[in-house]
C-alpha cells in the first residue's frame, strides 16, 4: 500500500516500510521518527544502517541476523537499508522477517521505487513516497552508494545501446566495462544503465510492431536481466553482453 509519512505516535508506526526515494531524502524523516518518538539517533547501537547498490542474499542474511538480536538498550531496534536494486532470491529470503519482525523491531527499506519488489514483498510493507520520481531516486541512491555521477552511463549509452545493432552494442559494453575498470563507474552505475535500457526497450516495443516471437524474446531477456542485475554476485560483463545480443534490433 502507498501512503504519505505521517507518524503521530509509537503505536501508529508500522513494522516494515519501503520508502521510495534516496537515503538523503529519507534521512531527515528517519531522524525525526527516531528522535521524536524514541529519543534515539542514527548512531545508536539499536539502529542498524546498511547501504548497498545491489542487495543480494548475503545482505538479506545480515538483515535476518540483525532482526534476531535483542535490543542492547530499551525494547526497540531499527533496521534501515538503502539499496538501488535487489535480487528476487534476496527478497524471498526476507519475506518471513518482513511479515513478522522480532518484537519491537521496525524495518525501513529505502529504494528508488517500490516497483522493483515482488508482490509478496509489497504486500508485507507500507510503501511511502518521499516525493522523488523513480529516475531521480535512482540517481540519488546510486550517488550515496558510489559518490560518482550515477546517471552518466545511462545518459551516455542507454539510448545508443537500444538503437544499435549487436556488434555496436558489444562495443558499448566494452566502453562501460572500461569505465568501471578505471573506477569512473561502479556496479550501481551499471544498475541504473540497465534500468535505462529496459525503459527505452519497452518504449520502442510499444512504438514498433514486432513479431510475437521477437516480442516474447525481448520480454524474456528483460525479465532475466532484471532478475540478475541486482545480485552482487552476478557478472555484470556477462549480463550486459547477454542483453546486447538478446534484445532485438530496432529499425
Amino acid at each position: 500500500m502507498s501512503a504519505q509519512f505521517s507518524i503521530q505516535n509509537k503505536e501508529s508506526l508500522h513494522h516494515a516500510y519501503v520508502l521510495e526515494g534516496s537515503f538523503a531524502s529519507a534521512l531527515p524523516v528517519l531522524e525525526r521518527i527516531l528522535g521524536d518518538l524514541f529519543g534515539l539517533s542514527m548512531s545508536h547501537p539499536d539502529v542498524f544502517v546498511h547501504q548497498t547498490a545491489a542487495f543480494g542474499v548475503e545482505d538479506a542474511a545480515l538483515v535476518v541476523e540483525k532482526n534476531s538480536r535483542r535490543p542492547s538498550a530499551g525494547s526497540n531496534k531499527f533496521i534501515i537499508v538503502s539499496l538501488a536494486g535487489i535480487s528476487h532470491q534476496a527478497q524471498n529470503s526476507l519475506l518471513k522477517t518482513l511479515e513478522e519482525p522480532a518484537v519491537g523491531t521496525h524495518i525501513f527499506i529505502i529504494a528508488p521505487t517500490a516497483s522493483i519488489f515482488l508482490p509478496t514483498v509489497r504486500s508485507r510493507v507500507h510503501v511511502v513516497s518521499l516525493g522523488r520520481s523513480a529516475s531521480q531516486a535512482d540517481s540519488e541512491v546510486s550517488a550515496n552508494a558510489t559518490g560518482s555521477d550515477p546517471e552518466s552511463l545511462e545518459s551516455l549509452y542507454a539510448e545508443e545501446f537500444v538503437a544499435s545493432n549487436h556488434p555496436e552494442r558489444l562495443e558499448i559494453v566494452k566502453k562501460v566495462l572500461a569505465e568501471k575498470e578505471k573506477e569512473r563507474a561502479t556496479d550501481a552505475d551499471i544498475v541504473v544503465l540497465v534500468r535505462g535500457i529496459e525503459k527505452r526497450t519497452h518504449a520502442l516495443m510499444e512504438k514498433q510492431k514486432l513479431s510475437p516471437e521477437a516480442r516474447a524474446d525481448a520480454l524474456k531477456a528483460l525479465v532475466r536481466a532484471s532478475e540478475y542485475i541486482y545480485d552482487s554476485s552476478s557478472s555484470k560483463k556477462l549480463l550486459l553482453e547477454y542483453i546486447a545480443l538478446a534484445l532485438p534490433i530496432f529499425k
